[in-house]
């Protein structure tokens, strides 16, 4: 695990989320692919780094394990400044400027020694430019982000829930209960459905007994949800 995930680690517990799951089921997250950033199996991309820092209010920089940064999310605004959008550097001409409504009288152009040419504008601009360019890059992350999700849908590796049933799967109500009742199931038919007695399940829903595997891999099917939604 290199420091990345350790560092989403820890913003995920000091958030006050004591598992990857309800961390994940809170912010409508594919479970799988979160968990698999946290316990670094796979790369944090920077989209989903963008989403983890936001929901867990700590500095994006400090996510990434960028030298020197702290976890203070009041750090962000001066991240943006002092690091400004790629693409908002080596700025050719007028065109990005007059996309944003800048005064292009205000701007002044440089020539380089290796012929290149360099945008100098006032701060004011400047910020406006930063500003605008950040909020193009979580437009663009967001739609990749709801993409992805879309594929899981149709895939069948994520189910939308209510709110509500989200809402009590975070706050550590049994799963396999939570499910059952939001599917309009009573405990008689699941039990049937996995083929285990109604007291058995009665247990697990209770929290007395946690079931093997198979077990879970057969309410998964009998509720239509993704094993990794009834796993803590």
């Amino acid at each position: 695990m290199d420091e990345s995930n350790t560092r989403l680690r820890k913003a995920r517990l000091d958030a006050g989320f004591k598992s990857a799951r309800r961390a994940a089921i809170r912010h409508n997250w594919i479970l799988s692919t979160y968990a698999s950033h946290e316990n670094g199996q796979t790369p944090v991309p920077i989209d989903s780094a963008k989403a983890y820092a936001k929901a867990f209010k700590v500095d994006l920089a400090w996510l990434l394990n960028v030298e020197g940064t702290t976890a203070s999310q009041s750090s962000k605004a001066a991240s943006h400044k002092n690091n400004p959008p790629s693409n908002l550097l080596g700025v050719e001409g007028d065109l990005e400027l007059s996309k944003t409504g800048t005064d292009k009288s205000n701007v002044q152009f440089i020539r380089t020694p290796d012929g290149g040419d360099l945008a100098v504008l006032p701060r004011f601009d400047y910020e406006r430019l930063v500003g605008r360019a950040a909020e193009a890059d979580e437009d663009a992350a967001a739609s990749r982000i709801v993409r992805s999700s879309t594929r899981a849908l149709k895939q069948g590796r994520e189910v939308v829930l209510p709110k509500a049933v989200a809402d009590r799967l975070a706050n550590g109500d049994n799963a396999v209960r939570v499910i059952r009742e939001w599917r309009g199931m009573i405990q008689g038919e699941l039990a049937v459905a996995v083929g285990i007695s109604q007291n058995y399940l009665s247990e697990i829903e209770t929290g007395r007994r946690k079931g093997p595997a198979e077990l879970q891999k057969k309410f998964a099917r009998a509720l239509g949800v993704p094993m990794d939604l009834l796993i803590e």
